[in-house]
């Protein structure tokens, strides 16, 4: 018969059977951070140290610091790689999973501004024309 040994600060689950020492399963939750602990499981027989390392996995969406950004530019701003807005983003995962990288993936103005990939940093690449477009989104 298995039995569940349930640990609160590890959010550890072990179904253990008494009766022939054996170990069916063991569920983990890492809420999101990296540890590594010891269990210690003892047969009738011997003693086994099974060290666990709970890696983050990519579960967390990240999140932007605002909902929206807005900048006013002359149509004659230059084209640049000087940036005339940063966007920032958190993501509570950690490691590589927690890496963000932007890209611009849709908008009417794909062909105008670039977004550095791993800054955030928004530039012109291309001339503006506000008789053409008054707008970008």
């Amino acid at each position: 018969m298995y039995s569940v040994i349930y640990h609160q600060s590890f959010n550890i689950a072990i179904l253990f059977d008494a009766a022939s020492d054996r170990t069916a399963a063991i569920r983990l939750n890492d809420f999101g951070h990296l540890f590594s602990f010891v269990i210690f499981m003892i047969t009738c027989m011997s003693l086994v140290q099974v060290t666990v390392t709970v890696l983050d996995v990519n579960d967390e969406p990240p999140r932007f610091t605002q909902s929206q950004y807005n900048v006013t530019l002359s149509e004659d701003a230059p084209v640049s790689s000087r940036p005339i807005l940063t966007v920032h983003a958190t993501d509570l995962d950690s490691g590589l999973a927690g890496r963000i990288k932007y890209s611009i993936t849709a908008g009417d103005g794909t062909d105008k501004f670039h977004v550095d990939a791993d800054t955030g940093a928004l530039s012109v690449v291309a001339a503006l024309d506000y008789e053409s477009k008054i707008s970008y989104r």
